[in-house]
Protein backbone atom coordinates (compact mmCIF):
# COMPACT_ATOMS: atom_id res chain seq x y z
CA UNK A 1 0.00 0.00 0.00
CA UNK A 2 3.14 1.98 1.01
CA UNK A 3 4.51 2.25 -2.65
CA UNK A 4 1.41 2.23 -4.20
CA UNK A 5 0.49 5.31 -2.73
CA UNK A 6 4.24 7.02 -4.08
CA UNK A 7 2.86 5.65 -7.26
CA UNK A 8 -0.04 8.13 -7.13
CA UNK A 9 1.75 10.96 -6.15
CA UNK A 10 4.50 10.83 -8.33
CA UNK A 11 1.46 10.04 -11.55
CA UNK A 12 -0.02 12.85 -10.49
CA UNK A 13 2.66 14.96 -10.24
CA UNK A 14 3.96 14.14 -13.15
CA UNK A 15 0.05 14.71 -15.19
CA UNK A 16 -0.67 17.64 -13.05
CA UNK A 17 -3.90 16.71 -12.40
CA UNK A 18 -5.67 16.35 -8.98
CA UNK A 19 -7.37 12.74 -8.38
CA UNK A 20 -11.62 13.45 -7.83
CA UNK A 21 -11.25 11.53 -5.02
CA UNK A 22 -8.92 14.53 -3.36
CA UNK A 23 -11.55 16.92 -3.92
CA UNK A 24 -14.29 15.69 -2.26
CA UNK A 25 -14.62 16.64 1.76
CA UNK A 26 -17.12 14.92 4.21
CA UNK A 27 -18.95 17.48 6.25
CA UNK A 28 -19.25 15.92 9.66
CA UNK A 29 -20.89 17.64 12.91
CA UNK A 30 -18.76 17.71 16.14
CA UNK A 31 -20.45 18.75 19.38
CA UNK A 32 -18.92 21.10 21.64
CA UNK A 33 -19.77 19.95 24.49
CA UNK A 34 -21.88 17.32 26.23
CA UNK A 35 -25.61 16.58 25.77
CA UNK A 36 -25.56 18.65 22.65
CA UNK A 37 -29.24 19.13 21.54
CA UNK A 38 -28.60 22.33 19.52
CA UNK A 39 -27.30 23.20 16.00
CA UNK A 40 -25.14 25.69 17.57
CA UNK A 41 -23.77 23.35 20.41
CA UNK A 42 -22.43 21.62 17.42
CA UNK A 43 -19.33 22.56 15.02
CA UNK A 44 -18.88 21.42 11.41
CA UNK A 45 -15.55 19.57 10.28
CA UNK A 46 -14.38 18.46 6.77
CA UNK A 47 -12.76 15.04 6.20
CA UNK A 48 -10.53 14.90 3.30
CA UNK A 49 -8.23 12.29 1.55
CA UNK A 50 -5.11 11.32 3.32
CA UNK A 51 -3.30 10.80 0.12
CA UNK A 52 -3.96 14.33 -0.72
CA UNK A 53 -2.99 15.60 2.79
CA UNK A 54 0.00 14.11 2.42
CA UNK A 55 0.79 15.08 -1.16
CA UNK A 56 -0.08 18.82 -0.57
CA UNK A 57 2.11 18.73 2.44
CA UNK A 58 5.35 18.03 0.47
CA UNK A 59 4.17 20.86 -1.80
CA UNK A 60 4.03 22.82 0.87
CA UNK A 61 7.45 22.11 2.17
CA UNK A 62 8.90 22.86 -1.64
CA UNK A 63 6.93 25.93 -1.76
CA UNK A 64 8.48 27.08 1.69
CA UNK A 65 12.08 26.09 0.79
CA UNK A 66 11.28 28.15 -2.54
CA UNK A 67 10.05 31.18 -1.11
CA UNK A 68 12.40 30.96 2.19
CA UNK A 69 16.20 30.55 -0.50
CA UNK A 70 14.61 33.29 -3.35
CA UNK A 71 13.97 35.93 0.01
CA UNK A 72 10.05 36.23 -0.92
CA UNK A 73 9.08 36.41 2.70
CA UNK A 74 10.52 38.27 5.09
CA UNK A 75 10.99 36.10 8.23
CA UNK A 76 11.46 38.88 10.15
CA UNK A 77 7.80 39.98 10.15
CA UNK A 78 6.41 36.24 9.21
CA UNK A 79 7.21 33.46 11.96
CA UNK A 80 4.42 31.04 11.26
CA UNK A 81 4.55 28.01 8.90
CA UNK A 82 8.24 28.93 8.39
CA UNK A 83 10.60 25.72 9.55
CA UNK A 84 12.74 25.75 12.42
CA UNK A 85 11.06 29.07 13.77
CA UNK A 86 8.87 28.80 17.20
CA UNK A 87 6.66 31.71 16.09
CA UNK A 88 4.42 31.79 18.39
CA UNK A 89 6.63 31.76 21.11
CA UNK A 90 8.47 34.40 19.48
CA UNK A 91 6.32 36.74 18.98
CA UNK A 92 4.81 35.99 22.76
CA UNK A 93 8.41 36.76 24.07
CA UNK A 94 8.52 39.82 22.42
CA UNK A 95 4.77 40.98 23.51
CA UNK A 96 5.63 40.07 26.87
CA UNK A 97 9.23 41.85 26.83
CA UNK A 98 7.24 44.77 25.77
CA UNK A 99 4.65 44.97 28.32
CA UNK A 100 7.32 44.35 31.14
CA UNK A 101 8.99 47.46 29.97
CA UNK A 102 5.67 49.49 29.85
CA UNK A 103 4.79 48.30 33.23
CA UNK A 104 8.03 49.05 34.69
CA UNK A 105 8.13 52.52 33.11
CA UNK A 106 4.89 53.58 34.30
CA UNK A 107 4.50 53.63 30.14
CA UNK A 108 1.88 53.61 27.74
CA UNK A 109 1.49 50.55 25.78
CA UNK A 110 -0.99 49.77 22.86
CA UNK A 111 -1.20 45.81 21.96
CA UNK A 112 -3.77 45.06 18.98
CA UNK A 113 -4.26 41.48 18.56
CA UNK A 114 -6.00 40.85 14.67
CA UNK A 115 -7.93 37.52 14.14
CA UNK A 116 -9.62 37.17 10.64
CA UNK A 117 -12.63 35.35 11.29
CA UNK A 118 -12.86 32.21 8.88
CA UNK A 119 -9.63 32.99 7.12
CA UNK A 120 -10.45 30.11 4.60
CA UNK A 121 -13.96 30.34 3.83
CA UNK A 122 -14.05 34.62 3.35
CA UNK A 123 -11.26 34.47 0.91
CA UNK A 124 -12.12 33.88 -2.85
CA UNK A 125 -9.83 31.46 -5.04
CA UNK A 126 -9.38 34.47 -7.24
CA UNK A 127 -7.09 36.23 -4.68
CA UNK A 128 -5.12 33.40 -3.86
CA UNK A 129 -4.06 32.79 -7.25
CA UNK A 130 -3.16 36.46 -7.21
CA UNK A 131 -0.87 35.55 -4.30
CA UNK A 132 0.61 33.23 -5.77
CA UNK A 133 1.52 34.94 -8.90
CA UNK A 134 2.84 37.98 -6.33
CA UNK A 135 5.12 35.36 -4.89
CA UNK A 136 6.21 33.86 -8.13
CA UNK A 137 5.35 30.72 -7.69
CA UNK A 138 6.67 28.24 -10.02
CA UNK A 139 3.64 27.47 -12.84
CA UNK A 140 3.23 23.74 -12.08
CA UNK A 141 2.79 24.25 -8.77
CA UNK A 142 0.39 26.89 -8.68
CA UNK A 143 -1.61 24.49 -11.77
CA UNK A 144 -1.87 22.21 -9.28
CA UNK A 145 -3.13 24.21 -6.20
CA UNK A 146 -5.74 26.20 -8.68
CA UNK A 147 -6.74 22.43 -10.19
CA UNK A 148 -7.06 21.76 -6.85
CA UNK A 149 -9.58 24.75 -6.04
CA UNK A 150 -11.22 24.41 -9.44
CA UNK A 151 -13.67 21.40 -8.83
CA UNK A 152 -13.89 20.92 -5.06
CA UNK A 153 -16.92 19.36 -4.24
CA UNK A 154 -18.54 19.11 -0.02
CA UNK A 155 -21.60 16.83 1.27
CA UNK A 156 -22.46 16.86 4.71
CA UNK A 157 -23.36 13.98 6.44
CA UNK A 158 -25.90 13.35 9.97
CA UNK A 159 -26.04 9.76 11.75
CA UNK A 160 -27.30 8.14 8.13
CA UNK A 161 -28.54 11.20 6.35
CA UNK A 162 -25.89 12.44 3.88
CA UNK A 163 -26.82 15.57 1.33
CA UNK A 164 -26.10 15.42 -2.39
CA UNK A 165 -22.45 16.43 -3.22
CA UNK A 166 -22.73 20.67 -4.13
CA UNK A 167 -19.51 22.51 -6.10
CA UNK A 168 -17.67 25.21 -4.09
CA UNK A 169 -16.54 27.31 -6.69
CA UNK A 170 -16.05 30.76 -4.10
CA UNK A 171 -14.26 30.79 -0.67
CA UNK A 172 -17.22 31.85 1.34
CA UNK A 173 -19.69 30.22 3.36
CA UNK A 174 -23.52 29.88 2.37
CA UNK A 175 -26.55 28.66 3.95
CA UNK A 176 -28.73 26.16 3.36
CA UNK A 177 -30.36 28.66 0.60
CA UNK A 178 -27.08 29.47 -1.03
CA UNK A 179 -27.74 32.76 -1.48
CA UNK A 180 -25.69 36.34 0.43
CA UNK A 181 -29.28 37.41 2.28
CA UNK A 182 -28.78 35.97 5.61
CA UNK A 183 -24.70 36.94 5.29
CA UNK A 184 -25.89 40.88 4.46
CA UNK A 185 -28.19 40.92 7.47
CA UNK A 186 -25.44 40.38 9.63
CA UNK A 187 -23.27 42.13 8.14
CA UNK A 188 -26.23 45.12 8.63
CA UNK A 189 -26.74 43.75 12.32
CA UNK A 190 -23.37 44.03 12.73
CA UNK A 191 -22.29 47.82 11.52
CA UNK A 192 -25.32 49.08 13.87
CA UNK A 193 -24.02 47.21 16.65
CA UNK A 194 -20.61 48.85 16.21
CA UNK A 195 -21.69 52.31 16.14
CA UNK A 196 -24.13 51.93 18.60
CA UNK A 197 -20.92 50.52 20.88
CA UNK A 198 -19.31 53.35 19.58
CA UNK A 199 -21.93 55.74 21.03
CA UNK A 200 -22.57 54.54 23.75
CA UNK A 201 -18.69 54.42 24.83
CA UNK A 202 -18.56 57.69 26.72
CA UNK A 203 -15.79 59.00 24.36
CA UNK A 204 -15.56 62.51 23.20
CA UNK A 205 -17.36 62.76 19.62
CA UNK A 206 -13.97 63.32 17.76
CA UNK A 207 -12.58 59.96 19.09
CA UNK A 208 -15.50 58.56 17.78
CA UNK A 209 -15.85 59.61 14.52
CA UNK A 210 -12.10 58.89 14.37
CA UNK A 211 -13.11 55.08 15.57
CA UNK A 212 -15.28 54.74 12.72
CA UNK A 213 -12.49 56.21 9.86
CA UNK A 214 -9.97 54.12 10.93
CA UNK A 215 -11.39 51.10 12.81
CA UNK A 216 -15.54 50.30 11.46
CA UNK A 217 -15.01 51.41 7.90
CA UNK A 218 -11.95 48.99 6.94
CA UNK A 219 -13.97 46.47 8.68
CA UNK A 220 -17.42 46.97 6.87
CA UNK A 221 -15.69 47.22 3.20
CA UNK A 222 -14.58 43.15 3.29
CA UNK A 223 -18.06 41.36 3.76
CA UNK A 224 -19.41 44.14 1.43
CA UNK A 225 -16.40 43.14 -1.29
CA UNK A 226 -17.04 39.35 -0.54
CA UNK A 227 -21.45 39.00 -0.74
CA UNK A 228 -23.34 40.22 -3.25
CA UNK A 229 -24.79 43.76 -1.67
CA UNK A 230 -27.19 46.41 -3.43
CA UNK A 231 -26.03 50.07 -4.02
CA UNK A 232 -29.27 50.64 -2.27
CA UNK A 233 -27.92 48.44 0.54
CA UNK A 234 -25.14 50.39 1.21
CA UNK A 235 -26.98 54.14 0.34
CA UNK A 236 -28.98 53.11 3.70
CA UNK A 237 -25.69 52.34 5.47
CA UNK A 238 -24.01 54.88 4.38
CA UNK A 239 -26.99 56.69 5.89
CA UNK A 240 -26.61 55.59 9.35
CA UNK A 241 -23.10 56.41 9.49
CA UNK A 242 -23.61 59.76 8.16
CA UNK A 243 -26.16 60.35 10.74
CA UNK A 244 -23.99 59.34 13.90
CA UNK A 245 -21.32 61.25 12.47
CA UNK A 246 -23.84 64.28 12.57
CA UNK A 247 -24.11 63.73 16.29
CA UNK A 248 -20.99 62.96 17.72
CA UNK A 249 -19.45 65.77 15.82
CA UNK A 250 -22.57 68.18 16.93
CA UNK A 251 -23.78 69.28 13.69
CA UNK A 252 -27.35 69.94 12.70
CA UNK A 253 -29.42 66.88 11.31
CA UNK A 254 -29.97 69.51 8.43
CA UNK A 255 -26.57 69.01 7.25
CA UNK A 256 -25.76 67.78 3.81
CA UNK A 257 -23.68 64.75 3.59
CA UNK A 258 -21.72 66.52 0.82
CA UNK A 259 -20.33 68.77 3.68
CA UNK A 260 -18.30 65.22 5.39
CA UNK A 261 -17.16 63.33 2.61
CA UNK A 262 -16.72 66.11 -0.62
CA UNK A 263 -13.08 66.41 -1.61
CA UNK A 264 -13.72 69.29 -3.69
CA UNK A 265 -14.96 71.73 -0.68
CA UNK A 266 -13.49 74.96 0.28
CA UNK A 267 -13.36 72.81 3.63
CA UNK A 268 -12.83 70.10 3.61
CA UNK A 269 -12.97 66.90 6.44
CA UNK A 270 -11.11 63.73 7.31
CA UNK A 271 -14.01 61.43 6.63
CA UNK A 272 -13.95 58.90 3.74
CA UNK A 273 -17.71 57.92 2.69
CA UNK A 274 -18.85 54.19 2.80
CA UNK A 275 -20.23 54.32 -0.86
CA UNK A 276 -17.52 55.75 -2.47
CA UNK A 277 -15.09 53.27 -1.01
CA UNK A 278 -17.35 50.33 -1.86
CA UNK A 279 -17.67 51.56 -5.63
CA UNK A 280 -13.67 51.68 -5.71
CA UNK A 281 -13.17 48.15 -3.96
CA UNK A 282 -15.97 46.60 -6.34
CA UNK A 283 -13.69 48.54 -9.78
CA UNK A 284 -10.64 47.05 -8.15
CA UNK A 285 -11.44 43.67 -7.71
CA UNK A 286 -13.03 44.07 -10.96
CA UNK A 287 -9.68 44.73 -12.34
CA UNK A 288 -7.64 42.27 -10.67
CA UNK A 289 -10.09 39.46 -10.69
CA UNK A 290 -11.95 40.38 -13.81
CA UNK A 291 -15.14 39.22 -12.04
CA UNK A 292 -18.73 40.85 -12.75
CA UNK A 293 -20.06 42.25 -9.35
CA UNK A 294 -23.55 43.68 -8.05
CA UNK A 295 -26.61 44.35 -8.48
CA UNK A 296 -28.56 47.26 -8.72
CA UNK A 297 -24.72 48.83 -9.75
CA UNK A 298 -22.60 46.60 -11.41
CA UNK A 299 -18.89 46.93 -11.52
CA UNK A 300 -18.32 46.14 -14.79
CA UNK A 301 -20.56 49.34 -16.10
CA UNK A 302 -18.70 51.43 -13.50
CA UNK A 303 -15.12 50.21 -15.21
CA UNK A 304 -16.56 50.45 -18.62
CA UNK A 305 -17.37 54.53 -17.84
CA UNK A 306 -14.18 55.24 -15.66
CA UNK A 307 -12.21 53.62 -19.04
CA UNK A 308 -14.14 55.75 -21.73
CA UNK A 309 -13.33 59.37 -19.72
CA UNK A 310 -9.81 58.20 -19.44
CA UNK A 311 -9.64 57.57 -22.91
CA UNK A 312 -11.65 60.58 -23.74
CA UNK A 313 -8.93 62.54 -21.43
CA UNK A 314 -6.08 61.07 -23.30
CA UNK A 315 -7.16 62.30 -26.75
CA UNK A 316 -7.65 65.57 -25.57
CA UNK A 317 -4.14 65.76 -24.53
CA UNK A 318 -2.31 67.70 -21.52
CA UNK A 319 -4.45 70.86 -20.54
CA UNK A 320 -3.55 73.85 -18.61
CA UNK A 321 -3.92 73.51 -15.22
CA UNK A 322 -4.80 76.97 -13.47
CA UNK A 323 -2.11 79.51 -13.98
CA UNK A 324 1.02 77.09 -14.65
CA UNK A 325 1.97 76.76 -18.33
CA UNK A 326 1.14 73.82 -20.67
CA UNK A 327 2.47 70.17 -19.45
CA UNK A 328 4.05 72.25 -16.34
CA UNK A 329 2.36 69.74 -14.01
CA UNK A 330 2.87 65.97 -15.93
CA UNK A 331 0.11 63.03 -15.28
CA UNK A 332 0.40 59.85 -16.51
CA UNK A 333 -1.66 59.10 -19.72
CA UNK A 334 -4.01 56.29 -19.45
CA UNK A 335 -2.93 54.65 -22.99
CA UNK A 336 0.50 54.56 -22.14
CA UNK A 337 0.17 53.45 -18.20
CA UNK A 338 0.43 49.74 -17.55
CA UNK A 339 -0.24 47.47 -14.59
CA UNK A 340 -0.56 49.55 -11.26
CA UNK A 341 -0.09 53.14 -12.74
CA UNK A 342 -2.85 52.15 -14.99
CA UNK A 343 -5.48 50.97 -12.55
CA UNK A 344 -4.80 53.49 -10.10
CA UNK A 345 -5.97 56.28 -13.34
CA UNK A 346 -8.99 54.12 -12.96
CA UNK A 347 -9.76 54.47 -9.81
CA UNK A 348 -9.03 58.37 -9.92
CA UNK A 349 -11.44 58.32 -12.54
CA UNK A 350 -14.34 56.72 -10.17
CA UNK A 351 -13.67 58.80 -7.17
CA UNK A 352 -13.44 61.88 -9.25
CA UNK A 353 -17.17 60.90 -10.82
CA UNK A 354 -18.16 60.31 -7.74
CA UNK A 355 -16.92 64.00 -6.45
CA UNK A 356 -18.60 65.62 -9.63
CA UNK A 357 -22.06 64.06 -8.71
CA UNK A 358 -21.56 65.64 -5.42
CA UNK A 359 -20.42 68.94 -6.60
CA UNK A 360 -23.36 68.96 -8.93
CA UNK A 361 -26.10 68.18 -5.61
CA UNK A 362 -24.03 71.06 -3.99
CA UNK A 363 -24.60 73.82 -6.92
CA UNK A 364 -28.19 73.16 -6.70
CA UNK A 365 -28.76 73.42 -2.85
CA UNK A 366 -28.91 77.78 -2.44
CA UNK A 367 -27.85 77.84 1.07
CA UNK A 368 -25.47 74.94 2.30
CA UNK A 369 -23.87 74.95 -1.50
CA UNK A 370 -23.22 78.68 -1.58
CA UNK A 371 -19.29 77.75 -1.41
CA UNK A 372 -19.64 76.91 -4.71
CA UNK A 373 -19.63 80.72 -5.64
CA UNK A 374 -16.51 81.34 -3.85
CA UNK A 375 -14.39 81.97 -6.82
CA UNK A 376 -11.44 83.43 -4.89
CA UNK A 377 -11.47 81.60 -1.59
CA UNK A 378 -8.62 78.85 -1.07
CA UNK A 379 -9.52 75.32 -0.52
CA UNK A 380 -8.98 74.53 3.38
CA UNK A 381 -8.11 70.81 4.45
CA UNK A 382 -8.94 69.72 7.92
CA UNK A 383 -6.39 66.93 9.28
CA UNK A 384 -6.62 64.62 11.97
CA UNK A 385 -3.86 66.48 13.10
CA UNK A 386 -6.15 69.76 13.21
CA UNK A 387 -8.98 68.20 15.25
CA UNK A 388 -6.98 66.73 18.24
CA UNK A 389 -5.29 70.27 18.45
CA UNK A 390 -8.74 72.22 17.78
CA UNK A 391 -10.64 73.48 20.85
CA UNK A 392 -14.21 71.06 21.33
CA UNK A 393 -16.23 73.76 19.93
CA UNK A 394 -14.15 74.95 17.01
CA UNK A 395 -14.91 72.66 14.08
CA UNK A 396 -17.88 72.56 14.91
CA UNK A 397 -18.57 76.06 14.52
CA UNK A 398 -16.76 76.35 11.55
CA UNK A 399 -18.60 73.62 9.51
CA UNK A 400 -22.07 75.33 10.61
CA UNK A 401 -20.12 78.45 9.61
CA UNK A 402 -18.87 77.40 6.39
CA UNK A 403 -22.33 75.56 5.36
CA UNK A 404 -24.58 78.52 7.16
CA UNK A 405 -26.20 75.87 9.21
CA UNK A 406 -25.13 77.59 12.48
CA UNK A 407 -29.02 78.16 15.11
CA UNK A 408 -29.24 82.09 13.69
CA UNK A 409 -32.79 84.06 13.39
CA UNK A 410 -33.43 82.58 9.73
CA UNK A 411 -32.45 79.12 10.25
CA UNK A 412 -34.25 78.98 13.87
CA UNK A 413 -37.41 80.56 11.67
CA UNK A 414 -37.16 77.99 8.89
CA UNK A 415 -36.52 75.50 11.91
CA UNK A 416 -39.56 76.30 13.43
CA UNK A 417 -38.16 76.97 16.36
CA UNK A 418 -38.42 80.87 16.49
CA UNK A 419 -41.78 83.17 15.61
CA UNK A 420 -39.36 86.08 13.42
CA UNK A 421 -36.23 86.07 11.26
CA UNK A 422 -35.66 89.42 12.51
CA UNK A 423 -32.08 90.21 14.23
CA UNK A 424 -32.03 91.01 17.59
CA UNK A 425 -30.08 93.90 17.23
CA UNK A 426 -31.68 95.88 14.16
CA UNK A 427 -35.37 95.14 12.11
CA UNK A 428 -33.77 93.08 9.65
CA UNK A 429 -33.23 89.74 8.34
CA UNK A 430 -30.63 87.85 10.30
CA UNK A 431 -28.94 85.56 8.28
CA UNK A 432 -24.94 84.70 9.06
CA UNK A 433 -24.04 87.36 6.66
CA UNK A 434 -25.89 89.75 8.01
CA UNK A 435 -24.93 88.56 11.88
CA UNK A 436 -21.18 88.47 10.36
CA UNK A 437 -20.59 91.40 7.94
CA UNK A 438 -23.51 93.66 7.49
CA UNK A 439 -25.14 94.35 10.56
CA UNK A 440 -25.72 98.24 11.26
CA UNK A 441 -25.84 98.09 15.05
CA UNK A 442 -22.43 100.07 15.32
CA UNK A 443 -23.67 102.51 13.16
CA UNK A 444 -27.23 103.06 14.98
CA UNK A 445 -25.65 103.22 18.04
CA UNK A 446 -23.05 105.42 16.81
CA UNK A 447 -19.44 104.21 18.52
CA UNK A 448 -16.58 103.18 17.13
CA UNK A 449 -13.25 101.52 18.48
CA UNK A 450 -9.68 101.90 16.61
CA UNK A 451 -7.55 99.17 17.94
CA UNK A 452 -3.67 99.18 16.29
CA UNK A 453 -0.81 96.65 17.17
CA UNK A 454 2.76 97.32 17.52
CA UNK A 455 5.90 95.55 18.42
CA UNK A 456 8.15 97.83 19.45
CA UNK A 457 11.41 97.26 21.48
CA UNK A 458 10.75 97.12 25.52
CA UNK A 459 12.03 99.98 26.45
CA UNK A 460 9.71 102.11 24.20
CA UNK A 461 6.67 100.79 24.43
CA UNK A 462 5.01 104.01 26.27
CA UNK A 463 6.95 105.71 23.35
CA UNK A 464 4.94 103.61 21.04
CA UNK A 465 1.52 104.41 22.45
CA UNK A 466 1.83 107.97 22.56
CA UNK A 467 2.99 107.75 18.80
CA UNK A 468 0.19 106.15 18.01
CA UNK A 469 -2.44 108.06 19.70
CA UNK A 470 -1.04 111.40 18.39
CA UNK A 471 -1.16 109.89 14.70
CA UNK A 472 -5.09 109.07 15.15
CA UNK A 473 -5.97 111.97 17.03
CA UNK A 474 -7.24 114.28 14.15
CA UNK A 475 -9.59 111.14 13.04
CA UNK A 476 -10.77 110.84 16.49
CA UNK A 477 -11.62 114.32 16.74
CA UNK A 478 -13.52 113.99 13.01
CA UNK A 479 -15.44 111.49 14.07
CA UNK A 480 -16.69 113.19 17.37
CA UNK A 481 -17.67 116.46 15.73
CA UNK A 482 -19.46 113.97 13.47
CA UNK A 483 -21.60 112.67 16.67
CA UNK A 484 -19.84 109.38 16.85
CA UNK A 485 -17.82 108.14 20.41
CA UNK A 486 -14.85 107.06 19.20
CA UNK A 487 -11.78 106.06 20.94
CA UNK A 488 -7.78 105.34 20.11
CA UNK A 489 -6.45 102.19 21.84
CA UNK A 490 -3.23 101.50 20.31
CA UNK A 491 -1.57 97.91 21.88
CA UNK A 492 1.71 96.98 22.38
CA UNK A 493 3.49 93.67 22.81
CA UNK A 494 7.31 93.69 23.37
CA UNK A 495 9.28 92.27 20.46
CA UNK A 496 10.57 89.76 22.79
CA UNK A 497 7.15 88.61 23.78
CA UNK A 498 6.06 90.89 26.91
CA UNK A 499 2.72 92.34 26.80
CA UNK A 500 2.59 96.10 27.82
CA UNK A 501 -0.11 96.96 30.44
CA UNK A 502 -2.48 98.67 26.93
CA UNK A 503 -3.27 94.84 26.19
CA UNK A 504 -4.62 93.52 29.66
CA UNK A 505 -6.50 96.98 29.58
CA UNK A 506 -8.49 96.77 25.90
CA UNK A 507 -9.20 93.10 27.09
CA UNK A 508 -11.06 94.24 29.94
CA UNK A 509 -12.92 97.06 27.95
CA UNK A 510 -14.05 94.00 25.64
CA UNK A 511 -15.29 92.02 28.20
CA UNK A 512 -12.75 89.33 28.13
CA UNK A 513 -11.77 88.56 31.62
CA UNK A 514 -10.51 85.96 33.84
CA UNK A 515 -9.41 83.00 32.33
CA UNK A 516 -10.22 83.76 28.89
CA UNK A 517 -7.59 86.87 29.28
CA UNK A 518 -5.03 84.86 30.17
CA UNK A 519 -5.11 81.98 27.35
CA UNK A 520 -5.27 85.64 25.24
CA UNK A 521 -2.45 86.78 26.49
CA UNK A 522 -0.34 83.95 26.50
CA UNK A 523 -0.90 83.33 23.10
CA UNK A 524 -0.05 86.93 21.87
CA UNK A 525 2.61 86.30 23.82
CA UNK A 526 3.71 83.15 22.00
CA UNK A 527 3.76 84.41 18.50
CA UNK A 528 5.69 87.44 19.17
CA UNK A 529 8.56 85.15 20.51
CA UNK A 530 8.01 82.63 17.68
CA UNK A 531 8.38 86.16 15.22
CA UNK A 532 11.94 86.59 16.96
CA UNK A 533 13.17 83.49 17.00
CA UNK A 534 12.43 83.61 13.42
CA UNK A 535 14.05 87.16 12.62
CA UNK A 536 17.11 86.12 14.69
CA UNK A 537 17.24 82.99 12.71
CA UNK A 538 17.11 84.70 9.34
CA UNK A 539 19.50 87.67 11.08
CA UNK A 540 22.39 86.96 7.90
CA UNK A 541 20.09 86.08 5.00
CA UNK A 542 18.68 88.58 2.65
CA UNK A 543 15.03 89.22 1.65
CA UNK A 544 15.00 88.65 -2.34
CA UNK A 545 10.82 88.45 -2.14
CA UNK A 546 8.16 89.47 0.29
CA UNK A 547 6.60 86.31 0.49
CA UNK A 548 9.84 85.18 2.32
CA UNK A 549 9.89 87.96 4.93
CA UNK A 550 6.75 86.08 6.50
CA UNK A 551 6.80 83.38 9.53
CA UNK A 552 7.27 79.83 8.47
CA UNK A 553 7.48 80.82 4.20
Amino acid sequence: MEHFGHYVQRVIWRREIIAEQWREAEGIWIPKEENSTKLEHFRSISLLSVEGKIFFSILARRMTDFLLKNGYIDTSVQKGAIPGVAGCLGHTGVVTQLIRKAREGNGNLAVLWLDLANAYGSIPHKLVETTLDWHHVPFKIKGLIMDYYSNFSLRVTSGSIASNWHRLEIGKVFDCSLRDTASIQTTIKKLEAWLSAVDKSGLPGRFKAWIYQHGILPRILWPLLVYEVSMSTVEALERKISCHIRRWLGLPRSLTSVALYGRSNKLQLPFSNLEEEFRVSRIREALLLNRRTGRKWRAQEGLELAESRLRYKALVGIVATGRAGLGAIPKPQYNKAQGKVRRELVLEEVRAGVEEVRTSRAVSMRQQGAWTRWEGALERKITWNDIWKAEPQRIKFLVQAVYDVLPGPTNLHVWGKSEVPTCPLCPRRGSLEHILSSCPTSASSKQILLLELSVPWEDRMEEANERKRLKYQELIEDCRRRGWKACCEPIEVGCRGYAARSLCKIFARLGITGAAKRRAIKSITEAAERALRWIWIKRSAKWASAAETQVGA
